[in-house]
């Protein structure tokens, strides 16, 4: 069973593939284009995460590059906190 649920509709329409068509050449050719779906289902899933990747880097640029403290510097004294409070934890 698959955790995904692209995955687990794959599987559910590959059994009805297997269902609907009895002759074998036939599965083979609508498995294979239900293949060729899910590969460029998951591609254009890949190119939405770069993009996002991309988006977010573009934001970090201009807050670390801007001279207002409470924007360049809100980050850093976070991390600095979270550090002291993880160091004193131990």
């Amino acid at each position: 069973m698959a955790l995904d649920p692209i995955t687990a509709g794959i599987d559910l329409v590959s059994s009805v593939v297997s269902r609907i068509w009895p002759d074998a050449t036939d599965q083979v050719k609508a498995k294979a284009a239900l293949a060729e779906l899910a590969a460029t289902g998951e591609l254009k899933r890949m190119a939405l995460s770069a993009g996002l990747a991309q988006g977010q880097i573009a934001v970090n640029q201009v807050a670390a590059g801007s001279k207002v403290w409470r924007v360049a510097g809100a980050r850093p004294a976070v991390l600095r906190v979270c550090a002291a409070a993880f160091e004193t934890g131990r």
